[in-house]
């Protein structure tokens, strides 16, 4: 038996899958678009990959390195390589877009923050069936090579 749409949307929201989508690291406009029942499961996507990119970016690069350094760059870049292999080029900007929504956010680090989204979409495009890999990689060799935007 399958649920409706509202019945499934209700589940996900009182469980932790939800939960760990709607954490202090979203922003409001994220809040207001991953609330729609309809985004939901492209919100949980979205989140998973965000905390993969996080992951491979902590694993990689030295601390110093992860706020508007080459790990911040290459974080973004394979984050929205990642949703772009998911969900296509056009979901994965709005939600780069979305999550650089931040009140009081420095215009610099927006800007930085958006360019390596774009190049992430560029990448995710580009890796066709050659999957997550191949896009960390190409996003990798971007960031330290001095081709991703830094602050740094």
């Amino acid at each position: 038996m399958q649920l409706p749409l509202f019945l499934t949307a209700l589940l996900l929201c009182s469980s932790g899958a939800f939960a760990s989508t709607i954490e202090k690291r979203q922003n409001n406009a994220e809040l207001a678009y991953c609330i729609k029942p309809i985004n939901i499961p492209k919100c949980i996507s979205a989140r998973n990959h965000a905390n993969e990119a996080t992951l491979q970016a902590q694993r990689a690069y030295t601390p110093d390195q992860l706020h508007n350094g080459r790990g911040d760059a290459f974080r973004h870049c394979y984050w929205n390589a990642r949703m772009t292999i998911d969900m296509g080029g056009a979901q994965a900007k709005i939600f780069g877009d979305l999550h650089e929504m931040v009140p009081g956010q420095p215009q610099n680090e927006r800007n930085m923050d958006l360019a390596n989204n774009a190049m992430g979409v560029i990448v995710g495009q580009q890796t066709g069936s050659r999957g997550y890999e191949w896009a960390r990689q190409v996003c990798m060799n971007l960031a330290n090579t001095g081709r991703l935007t830094t602050l740094k």
